[in-house]
């Protein structure tokens, strides 16, 4: 058995459990470590979590203000071919044979590698947010009602069922309940504050983060233009904006 990587730091085995998956097998080894010391930054952020954009940041320091964006990698795009393949390799096989059973496991070891490069992906940029800020806010999330079918019912049925599918595979790619519990757990680990700023009174999408005043946009609406102080801006930086004020002033929904 080879072991890849190497831990942040040691401690004293408590469990170990040996598994057999994707044709391969595991070990699963629980520590008992000593307090961990993780390193946060000084300045502030709030991201604002998307499809296109997986994370748009507003960045907040004593001196200045600045936004960055961190680009989608798009595992399942990447691999979509090659999936598709081998998913197509298994449906020409007869059932219950071993030409079956071995490209089906061929299949499972590909959609692990890219359940793997995804995990090892949010590891490492929730590991750097924490390293470069102290206090991150970010939008609660509810992925079962942002990744809910199109389809309708029988009686009312739904529209663009086919283009939501396909966001819907997007977003789920992205795995942002698993990126925000990284960051939830890092955060915590480096006695940095994350919090998660209550979207339906905040409205972060819909506020403008220089007047503060709220103007309804449609989802396609990606700019955003206030009607009130005319303050222009592309809308996720604007969602990120006001939700990192919104931290700055202890959780309150007015500046």
């Amino acid at each position: 058995m080879t072991a890849r990587g190497q831990p942040r730091q040691g401690g004293t085995i408590n469990s170990c459990d040996l598994m057999h998956e994707d044709g391969g097998w595991h070990l699963w080894l629980t520590l008992d470590c000593p307090v961990i010391q993780r390193r946060h930054g000084a300045a502030s952020c709030a991201f604002d979590w998307g499809s296109e954009t997986v994370l748009t940041l507003a960045v907040k320091t004593a001196d200045t203000d600045a936004d960055e964006t961190v680009a989608n990698p798009r595992w399942f795009q990447t691999a979509r071919d090659r999936l598709g393949d081998l998913a197509r390799s298994v449906n020409r096989k007869t059932r219950g044979s071993n030409r079956r059973r071995k490209a089906t496991k061929t299949l499972a070891r590909e959609k692990r590698r890219i359940a793997n490069r995804r995990k090892d992906w949010q590891h490492k940029t929730s590991a750097a947010v924490i390293a470069r800020f102290g206090v991150i806010a970010a939008e609660t999330l509810s992925i079962q009602t942002l990744t809910r079918s199109a389809a309708g019912t029988v009686e009312e049925p739904g529209s663009n069922v086919k283009q939501k599918s396909g966001l819907n595979r997007e977003i789920l790619d992205t795995a942002p309940a698993q990126f925000y519990s990284m960051v939830r757990h890092k955060a915590a680990d480096a006695g940095s504050l994350f919090l998660e700023a209550p979207t339906r009174a905040l409205t972060p999408s819909q506020r403008c983060p220089c007047c503060w005043s709220v103007g309804k946009k449609a989802l396609g609406e990606r700019t955003h233009t206030c009607s009130a102080c005319g303050h222009t801006a592309p809308r996720d930086f604007t969602s990120a904006r006001v939700a990192v004020y919104w931290a700055s002033c202890a959780g309150r929904t007015t500046p």
